[in-house]
């Protein structure tokens, strides 16, 4: 399962959302890219360890609050999107037979996997714990891309072991 089954008419609001989200993003980045360089020198950016709050110092004078909320809220935003994927994670791996089955269970009103999220949550309190958000951060890292890979990998062995099996194709 994946966040997909929860949505209406997933087939067609799911692909233009992933277009949609990936557009957004592209142009903000490209506007904020070009802000940031047009307010501080490329070569004071690049030597920098926190470029965007050299630029809200210079802009706004000192706002060492206003980039420590902006920082949590970011943190916040992020820390919701591993309870979604995480807790999707573990329930397809139960799905698959890979884990036990307790993180199938859902709630009779409700289509989301409620015992997979506390046990995402579980784990994400574990490192919450241990504070250290270096080692967090280097874990996060390391897992986005490790799922990344095997995703790719996945799609690459299901080309050719099952070519005909799929409802999609990616070209």
């Amino acid at each position: 399962m994946n966040i997909s089954e929860e949505t209406k008419n997933a087939r067609k609001v799911v692909p233009k959302a992933i277009v949609l989200s990936l557009l957004i993003s592209s142009v903000l980045y490209v506007l904020a890219s070009i802000s940031i360089v047009s307010v501080i020198d490329w070569r004071v950016i690049g030597a920098s360890e926190a470029p965007l709050e050299i630029v809200a110092d210079k802009i706004l004078g000192s706002m060492s609050p206003l980039m420590s909320f902006i920082i949590l809220l970011s943190t916040g935003g992020t820390v919701l999107i591993l309870l979604i994927t995480g807790s999707r994670i573990i329930y397809g791996l139960s799905d698959a037979g890979r884990l036990p089955k307790f993180p199938l269970k859902r709630q009779q009103d409700h289509r989301h996997p409620h015992f997979a999220i506390l046990l995402s949550t579980l784990v994400i309190l574990a490192f919450v714990i241990m504070q250290n958000i270096e080692f967090v951060a280097k874990v996060s890292d390391f897992t986005a891309f490790f799922v990344f890979g095997m995703v790719n990998l996945s799609n690459i062995m299901l080309r050719y072991k099952s070519p005909g099996k799929r409802e999609f194709k990616a070209r």
